[in-house]
Order: C-alpha cells, then structure tokens, then sequence
C-alpha cells in the first residue's frame, strides 16, 4: 500500500505519543501543500517530495513537541516555519512566535497563518539582534540557525531569567558542546537523542538553560 502524507502525519504522531485531532491533522496536511507549491516558485527548502517534507519537516518538528513548556515560544531562524509554525498548530493556546530576517521565508509564514487560520502564531522578518520584543520567551527553539554559541550569543537577549534553549541538532554536536562550557551565561542541562519516526538520520536535542 503506498503511504500517503496523511498516513505519516497519524502514525508518525502516534509513534511519538501525540494525539492529534482530525483537524489539526487536516491543518498539517494543508500545510505541507501550501509549502509544496510555494516551494516550486520561491525554493523554500531543499526537500521536494511532499512525503519527505512530512518526514523532515513535520514529523521532524513535531518530535520536540513534549519539551514545550511555558507560554510564550520563540522559534529563531524559522525559515519556512519549522518548528514553530507546527507547534503553533500543535499548541493553540501558546503564544508562538516565528522569526527569519528572510522576507521571502517569513511571506510564506505569513500566507500559511492566515490560509491556515493559526490564530496563535507571530511572525517577525528581523535580524534576531534587532529584535526586541516587550515581553520575553519561556523557551527559545532553534533548527539549523547557527552553532549553539552563537545562537546564544545572539538571542542570550530574548529568554526569560526561567526560560531554555530547545536546540535541534543532527549528529551529536561534541565540539558546539565543548564550546559553550566556557560561557558565564548558560549552562548544558542535556543533550537528548530524537527519534523521529521514517527518519533516519540523527537527530539530537540540546537543552540549555540560564547559570544559577
């Protein structure tokens, strides 16, 4: 039987012990659509196949989802959204927030919030220097942004003093974790191994947290 988005969308949830309403699973599914055809225009990501995108994208973001805690997320160097636009559709009473200082990325975050109705979802095109919001983050996620030091380098601005760094990394980042034991700052609380499902390459989450 050939596997469809659908299909990978509610096993792949599953597999991750998240239950998914058939509506959020539709808005998803829309989701990897809309990024499929804005992709053969714009060139938003490397990946082409709708299935591959469900893989790499969604199920990808969807694999931190039980580390996300507190209220107000920012997702930093969002690029086409991910994760945060799917923990926007995941967590409808949190307060997300995608940012990407490329316009073309953040228009189609844009067209997405308001095709897809994600009433939740805030979207900046900044550099994420620049950007200084009125009220900061209880967790900031980032996936193939920058090296975790300068990552926290350059949002150390934008986390709350309770806040953490959800990381997504590949392979296990021993020299970016080497790096940041010199930081006054923060501190490495763990690093997880993700799995995530029809994925399978490495994926590793790095937690990072304010030095008591």
């Amino acid at each position: 039987m050939e596997v469809d988005i659908e299909t990978l969308i509610t096993q792949g949830s599953k597999l991750l012990s998240i239950e998914l309403s058939a509506e959020q699973i539709t808005t998803l599914i829309k989701l990897v659509k809309l990024l499929d055809k804005w992709n053969q225009v714009h060139n938003l990501t490397a990946i082409r196949s709708q299935l591959e995108m469900t893989k790499k994208h969604i199920l990808d973001s969807l694999s931190i989802a039980r580390y996300i805690e507190g209220e107000n997320i920012l997702d930093v160097g969002s690029g086409a959204g991910f994760p945060g636009i799917v923990l926007a559709i995941l967590y409808p009473h949190k307060n997300i927030t995608t940012l990407d200082a490329n316009s073309k990325k953040t228009r189609f975050m844009l067209q997405a919030k308001i095709d897809l109705n994600i009433n939740n979802l805030n979207i900046v095109c900044s550099r994420v220097e620049n950007y200084h919001p009125d009220t900061l983050f209880d967790i900031i996620t980032s996936r193939a942004f920058a090296s975790i030091s300068k990552t926290l380098e350059l949002t150390g601005h934008l986390l709350s003093s309770s806040g953490c760094y959800l990381i997504m990394k590949g392979l296990f980042p021993k020299e970016e974790l080497e790096d940041i034991t010199q930081d006054a700052k923060f501190v490495l609380s763990r690093c997880d191994n993700l799995q995530v499902p029809y994925v399978n390459e490495q994926r590793h989450l790095v937690i990072i947290t304010h030095q008591i």
